[in-house]
């Protein structure tokens, strides 16, 4: 057995070890396909029922012949695929990423395993850690991503965190996996491949330890988060009505400092995957809930089809 696929044996996570099905997310890119060769070989000696999902974004003109080659591919392997289908807008800059996104995880959060697996690397991390800081991003978002997390009940596990980009493709060589490349990952007009493609070599020609520096930095950011999500998941318990996460108690919500309020709303909505307002407009949001008239409505739009609005006694998520 290949020294990674008994790495990622050794390093299955504690609360995945009852865990019997595992949808692996194919985009056809080598992360994702070495993910589906390392848990093909693993499906061989453990008792997991393993199946893909692809999803066909309809950004990029290549995408059908993406599309046939994740089909080709769990076809050879005898994996069962399921293919998502989305018509995702051309919004501008950032909006296409966040969308597509969005439309990711919805499909994700809908599928019947019990965990999806993730190619994410340690070079994503990075990527994504630095994007965020240029962002201007709150803590949630600039925390990326984690080896094991949860959304709306499923669980998320990314087994190649500790694997750099290069790791990956050396494995692919050494195996002569096939893949694809999706040529919008060379456009740095967006921000994150110009941190790909430009920042982030610079850095690492600087300073050869940089990531192992980033990744420390990250380690701590997540440990903040994870105790400002502590807070945030007591306060909740409290704020809920009747155990509906779309829907808090403005009266006990006006009881939270300020900042309390502000975290309260930020792990709700990330709750919901869904992109995360600035800071500032959290706050003036809870400023006009917590002192606007009962019958005025203020909201704040987070997404295309969803609205944070306080509404009489409660302020709730609204899909419009």
């Amino acid at each position: 057995m290949n020294k990674l696929i008994e790495q990622c044996i050794a390093s299955w996570p504690q609360e995945l070890v009852d865990k019997k099905s595992y949808t692996i997310a194919l985009s056809g890119g080598v992360d994702s396909v070495v993910l589906l060769f390392i848990f093909y070989k693993i499906a061989q000696y453990t008792p997991i029922q393993l199946n893909a999902i692809h999803i066909n974004h309809g950004i990029s003109a290549n995408a059908q012949m993406w599309e046939q080659f994740c089909v080709a591919l769990c076809e050879q392997l005898n994996v069962p695929l399921k293919i998502a289908k989305h018509s995702i807008l051309r919004a501008g800059g950032e909006s296409v990423e966040n969308n597509a996104r969005v439309a990711r995880y919805k499909d994700f959060c809908a599928l019947d395993s019990e965990v999806i697996v993730l190619g994410h690397h340690k070079n994503d991390q990075a990527e994504t850690l630095l994007s965020q800081i240029l962002r201007g991003s709150d803590l949630h978002n600039i925390a990326s991503m984690r080896f094991v997390s949860e959304k709306r009940g499923k669980l998320f596990w990314r087994p190649l965190l500790n694997l750099t980009r290069k790791e990956i493709e050396n494995f692919a060589a050494e195996h002569q996996i096939s893949h694809i490349d999706d040529e919008s990952n060379l456009d740095i007009s967006y921000l994150r491949n110009f941190v790909r493609h430009k920042l982030l070599p610079e850095i690492l020609a600087w300073d050869n330890n940089a990531l192992s520096k980033l990744m420390q930095v990250l380690s701590t950011i997540q440990e903040s988060v994870a105790l400002t999500d502590e807070i945030a998941k007591e306060d909740l318990s409290h704020l809920v009505i009747k155990n509906n996460l779309f829907i808090l108690d403005l009266e006990i919500f006006k009881l939270l400092s300020k900042k309390r309020q502000i975290n309260a709303l930020s792990y709700l909505i990330k709750q919901h995957n869904l992109p995360l307002p600035s800071k500032k407009q959290l706050l003036e949001f809870c400023n006009q809930a917590v002192s606007s008239a009962w019958d005025k409505s203020p909201q704040l739009n987070i997404q295309a089809s969803y609205k944070l609005i306080k509404s009489k006694q409660q302020i709730k998520i609204e899909i419009q």
